[in-house]
């Protein structure tokens, strides 16, 4: 209704914290990975967000020790479970990313295929591959002016049935006469409201000369030329 362009709430968020993320200057990109690597899964329990990380970035997180050495399915076990169940696994200093308790998924292996791009930003420990924001930050938005935002409402007072070679005939000083005179507002195409004239502006069926009143359905009637 009243025309508006439809607008996924989820997209819309994606976008928005990455222009965000990109105007303040982190290290971010909006990028398709195509490179094959071991991934894990991840997402705020909520699903305010989700995505993946390399698993070999997540080896220096538990242990020092622990990077640079070859992925074993003993290792990558080990590595979901504490991701699972530590509380705070991950430092993640941005507020779009905030996290009770992180959700972890099977590795894959492979190549990943989203949908659309995804968001890789650098957290400071690790890189994450975000598919879905859905909570974004405004702080940087503009001050809207008020007074330049409006919705454009035409007053209809009436409608008739004509004929197109009548419309293009219709000079200055001619008189259109409205069959049905139900009065309403709309924006758009679509109505409002009614409209309601007050006594002083009631429209009434006047003809000065007799002559010029017909009972066809042609409403729109020269006037006659006065000597």
């Amino acid at each position: 209704m009243f025309g508006l362009r439809k607008v996924n709430g989820n997209t819309h968020s994606f976008e928005t914290t990455f222009q965000n993320w990109k105007e303040k200057g982190e290290d971010v990109a909006l990028l398709m990975p195509e490179f094959s690597a071991k991934w894990l899964p991840i997402a705020e329990e909520s699903g305010s967000w989700s995505g993946w990380v390399l698993l070999r970035e997540l080896f220096p997180l538990i242990s020092a020790e622990l990077a640079g050495m070859a992925l074993m399915p003993e290792t990558e076990r080990l590595i979901v479970e504490w991701l699972s169940l530590s509380s705070t696994p991950l430092n993640l200093k941005y507020p779009e990313l905030k996290y009770n308790r992180l959700c972890v998924g099977k590795v894959f292996d492979g190549v990943l295929s989203p949908a659309q791009p995804l968001i890789r930003i650098w957290t400071g420990e690790l890189n994450i591959w975000l598919d879905k924001v859905t909570v974004c930050q405004y702080e940087n938005a503009p001050t809207l002016d008020k007074k330049s935002l409006y919705w454009p409402i035409h007053f209809v007072i009436g409608f008739s049935k004509t004929c197109y070679r009548t419309i293009v005939d219709i000079e200055v000083g001619d008189v259109l006469l409205i069959s049905n005179n139900f009065a309403y507002a709309v924006i758009y195409n679509t109505k409002i409201c009614d409209l309601i004239y007050p006594e002083e502006l009631k429209m009434v069926d006047h003809f000065e000369y007799e002559e010029d009143f017909e009972t066809d359905d042609f409403d729109i009637k020269k006037k006659r030329k006065r000597d």
